[in-house]
């Protein structure tokens, strides 16, 4: 494992939801299956911290939220009240965070069985980054895999993140110096902070294994709204606005015709 500095835990999870009752507990879940696999195996990963932001929910969420933490076998630290959005939420968490890696994973989607024991032994050559691969499961169930794609680290343009960010694993003090996520891009701020530690030129270490599962269905499946996000990104990084248009034309074309194949039950 990677050495822990001043008593850190390896990895600060942030999960950040609101009105969630329906999926915030496969969450949960995903993460209580890292310290116990349900066989007899004993412990077998627990150098972690939970931090929730909850954006003062209406449901069921918080005493969900509460019944977790009674049982958790790691720390985990709840934060309740009001937000002013996603990443605000997050910034939340960050700051709060501990660990000498930070990951987020919503309220609805999941870590794979063994990610962090997988995600560990990167670690051991601390890079600032670690990606790896996500499934990506539509609204009909069918699970599409997302490669991590370390090509993008080193495009002029990089149009995607080079992982998804369930299965991206930042290191916390990186993360912290660069100011966390800006909040003026209200559904692409990871993109936008992603292109900011590329062009920083931080050291990125890729997992070649599926780490997490991401369920569509949140604000980031708005995809014309995405798409239109994205370019404002673009366009605050500097890039050409010929490039950055024809992009979001193609993004935008590109979210009609899903939406259209998810309306009638074709497969992409």
């Amino acid at each position: 494992m990677a050495q822990v500095v001043e008593n850190r835990p390896l990895i600060s999870v942030i999960t950040v939801c609101k009105n969630a009752e329906r999926t915030i507990e496969r969450a949960f879940y995903s993460l209580q299956r890292q310290t116990d696999d349900g066989t007899d195996s004993g412990l077998l990963f627990a150098d972690f911290e939970h931090i929730i932001v909850d954006g003062a929910s209406t449901d069921s969420t918080k005493r969900l939220i509460e019944q977790y933490s009674e049982t958790a076998q790691f720390p985990v630290t709840i934060i309740s009240e009001p937000d002013q959005g996603i990443y605000d939420a997050m910034n939340k968490g960050l700051a709060c965070a501990k660990g000498l890696y930070t990951v987020f994973l919503n309220a609805d989607d999941v870590f794979t069985q063994n990610a962090f024991v997988t995600v560990a032994d990167y670690a051991k050559e601390l890079p600032d980054c670690i990606g790896g691969d996500c499934d990506i499961v539509d609204r009909n169930g069918n699970a599409y895999l997302r490669k991590c794609l370390p090509s993008m680290i080193s495009e002029r343009y990089p149009q995607i993140m080079p992982a998804q960010h369930q299965a991206w694993y930042v290191k916390t003090d990186t993360l912290q110096m660069a100011g966390g996520f800006d909040q003026t891009f209200p559904i692409a701020a990871d993109y936008e902070l992603a292109l900011r530690l590329i062009e920083d030129k931080v050291s990125w270490m890729f997992v070649p294994h599926t780490v997490a599962r991401f369920y569509l269905g949140g604000v980031s499946f708005q995809l014309a709204r995405t798409a239109w996000d994205c370019f404002r990104v673009r366009r605050a990084r500097r890039w050409p606005i010929v490039f950055a248009s024809r992009l979001l034309i193609c993004n935008i074309v590109a979210s009609y015709v899903s939406r259209v194949c998810g309306y009638f039950g074709w497969a992409r």
